[in-house]
């Protein structure tokens, strides 16, 4: 929307609010890069190290250092990290508790982890949590044209603020912000007209008043360790 901050611009002026001179910075799930990409590029003295399942991520231009994730222990060392960030890697956790206590090892007292996940209680949030992993491939190369190659398996198992707030108590984490809403009209279903409507007019409700805090689209969070 004109003049409106979407979602991961939204994250990436978090990201930039945390950022200091010399920081070493972890991004997990970091992908190849190609995805609107953070401009590290500003930022010449930040050592970033990137943490995905797929090998190809190692590509990633922005990287200084990339670690391969095999579902064992992060291979990261402890109390090493100043900036923990992900953006849509939360909903594809399966083990949210070895995800956290991956997380405090790793992130150094004070360090942050600021996120960007979706929330399951958007209809489309809650549609694709039931689909079956084939089901979802096909429905987005056929709605949005994604290569099914880069649709991964999701669980939802950390996609509520509840959720999340409970996690960050039990692992030692204090909530500095945490929010939902709906950004923009959900793109699932642009390539048909009463998808565009439907989802555009679910954007307007949860814009004009309180529901969007409970049914938006994204979730987005800022947590310290303590």
């Amino acid at each position: 929307m004109a003049g409106r901050l979407n979602d991961w611009q939204t994250y990436h002026e978090w990201v930039e609010h945390r950022i200091e001179a010399g920081m070493t910075v972890l991004e997990v799930g970091c992908g190849r890069g190609d995805i609107a990409p953070f401009p590290w590029r500003r930022y010449p003295d930040i050592r970033l190290v990137g943490l995905d399942p797929d090998p190809s991520a190692e590509a990633n231009p922005q990287l200084s250092e990339f670690v391969s994730l095999n579902g064992g222990p992060w291979q990261v060392p402890a109390d090493s990290i100043d900036l923990v960030i992900c953006r849509y890697v939360l909903e594809h956790v399966a083990e949210r508790e070895n995800f956290f206590a991956n997380l405090r090892r790793v992130t150094k007292t004070g360090g942050r982890f600021v996120f960007l996940t979706p929330n399951l209680r958007h209809p489309a949030i809650l549609a694709s949590s039931i689909l079956p992993v084939s089901w979802k491939r096909r429905t987005l190369r056929l709605t949005m044209g994604v290569d099914e190659d880069d649709i991964f398996p999701t669980h939802y198992r950390m996609n509520s603020e509840s959720i999340l707030r409970s996690l960050a108590g039990r692992w030692g984490f204090g909530v500095e912000r945490l929010m939902t809403r709906e950004f923009e009209p959900c793109k699932y279903l642009d390539r048909f007209s009463f998808g565009f409507a439907a989802f555009y007019t679910y954007f307007q409700l949860m814009s004009a008043g309180t529901l969007g805090r409970l049914f938006g689209a994204s979730i987005l969070g800022e947590f310290r360790k303590l």
